[in-house]
């Protein structure tokens, strides 16, 4: 049994179609889901005399590593040589999709399945299809004739389980179908780790903590279990066992970025700003392409006050991930305190709002920008439309009546400040905005 890197802990149904249909390797200690449908192949085990096959498996390579017009060529030239043989028809159907030509993928799907009508892999092959489309209720059709065909297959009870979870939406249909899935394979961490992330999405915490607890039995040298356990302890509030856990993922691996991200996030909540940045900062390096890693460690620059530091680290998050809308409300947050290019920050917090509409918080940046840039009626219309969103934010209220004071509403003002108040009746800025406005009346 080789081992594999926590890295390989990838959703099955992510990857392309083609995989099902190459000869699985035996599982170490967790599922190995490499480039294609989770299944790697090696030289030893795809050893063979048939011309066809030998086409095929160098299709396979050209696909894993993007070489579109080798892989194509290599499939063809497989079906030339065994018109019977389906898989080199999903290869081709898999090249023809990444080049967006989704009705010559359907064609050749059509025709592997015209060869193999209950063949396993290629109604999975189907199901990948339609996930590419965003077309999970046929997915859910191609799967479950799958599973019907081949009852004690786990591979497609897996995939079935994952398409409910991963794009489905459906944890309860999830759970259920990892439970089959683990009927067939007891000892598969990575199905266990999924069945304990589906029972926490549906509130069944103990449950949930025991399937992690038994992935992580089953993968001790995979960082990946205990950390989702550590996160669903401090879900619960167990702040020291959480942190344990988090703990021993990083001492299996010390450069796993998302356990150094919560801990980061766990030190910010409580004050120790500087140990959350040190945490951020070995995230960045651990995992320099994460944009999320860059966002954490310009939060705690700009807690710290460094607000130039700050900038530089929301623009590089913004370098790696243009739509992280968290990066754009904070640089527009920023330039509102250094009142420079007050026009590009009202285009960020326009777009993070864009990206993002149901945030208030993120409408309370754009509102403040526009009062920044002397635009009251604009301020007012979005601060409104925050200050009316649930739950009530203090401090968008307040904001709310400051452009109200702007534009002497003095009533409007001593509303939106009462209103402000009655949520936090500690808000100082409120208080001193209604003592003002008596003093002054």
């Amino acid at each position: 049994m080789r081992e594999i890197s926590s890295r390989t802990w990838r959703r099955l149904l992510r990857a392309p179609m083609l995989g099902l249909l190459v000869a699985p390797v035996a599982v170490a200690e967790i599922a190995a889901p490499p480039p294609m449908w989770g299944l790697e192949t090696t030289a030893a085990e795809n050893a063979t005399d048939d011309p066809a096959m030998r086409q095929f498996q160098a299709g396979a390579d050209a696909l894993r590593i993007g070489d579109l017009d080798a892989a194509q060529e290599a499939f063809s030239e497989s079906s030339r040589l065994n018109p019977r043989m389906p898989q080199p028809l999903v290869g081709q159907a898999d090249v023809e999709q990444r080049r967006g030509h989704n009705e010559a993928a359907k064609k050749l799907l059509d025709q592997a399945l015209e060869l193999a009508p209950r063949d396993a892999a290629v109604l999975t092959a189907r199901a990948a299809f339609a996930i590419r489309r965003q077309d999970y209720p046929a997915a859910e059709a191609e799967l479950k004739k799958a599973v019907e065909a081949h009852p004690d297959d786990f591979r497609t009870r897996l995939a079935l389980a994952e398409l409910y979870a991963d794009f489905a939406g459906r944890p309860t249909d999830a759970a259920a179908a990892y439970r089959e899935a683990l009927r067939i394979d007891p000892a598969h961490a990575q199905a266990r780790h999924s069945l304990g992330m589906a029972l926490a999405a549906t509130g069944q915490f103990k449950a949930a903590e025991a399937q992690l607890r038994k992935s992580a039995e089953l993968a001790p040298t995979v960082p990946v279990p205990v950390h989702a356990l550590g996160r669903l302890l401090l879900r619960q509030g167990q702040v020291d066992a959480g942190l344990a856990s988090l703990d021993a993922a990083l001492k299996i691996d010390p450069h796993f970025a998302p356990a150094l991200l919560d801990k980061g996030d766990v030190s910010l909540a409580q004050g120790k700003t500087d140990a959350a940045l040190a945490f951020y900062e070995q995230a960045t390096v651990a995992e320099p392409r994460s944009a999320v890693a860059q966002f954490k460690r310009g939060a705690a620059l700009q807690v710290l006050a460094r607000q130039s530091d700050a900038t530089q680290a929301y623009l590089a998050a913004l370098e790696l991930d243009p739509n992280l809308a968290p990066a754009l409300n904070n640089l527009a947050w920023l330039a509102i305190g250094s009142g420079a290019q007050l026009d590009m920050a009202a285009t960020r917090a326009a777009r993070a709002v864009e990206l993002a509409p149901d945030n208030a918080g993120f409408r309370d940046t754009l509102g403040w920008v526009y009062r920044a840039q002397r635009k009251w009626t604009e301020a007012e219309t979005v601060l409104e439309k925050a200050a009316s969103m649930k739950p009530p934010m203090a401090s968008v209220k307040y904001h709310l009546g400051v452009v109200y004071l702007d534009q002497k509403k003095l009533d409007m003002a001593r509303r939106a400040f009462a209103e402000a108040l009655a949520i936090d009746p500690e808000h100082a800025q409120s208080k001193a905005a209604l003592q003002q406005i008596e003093k002054e009346s």
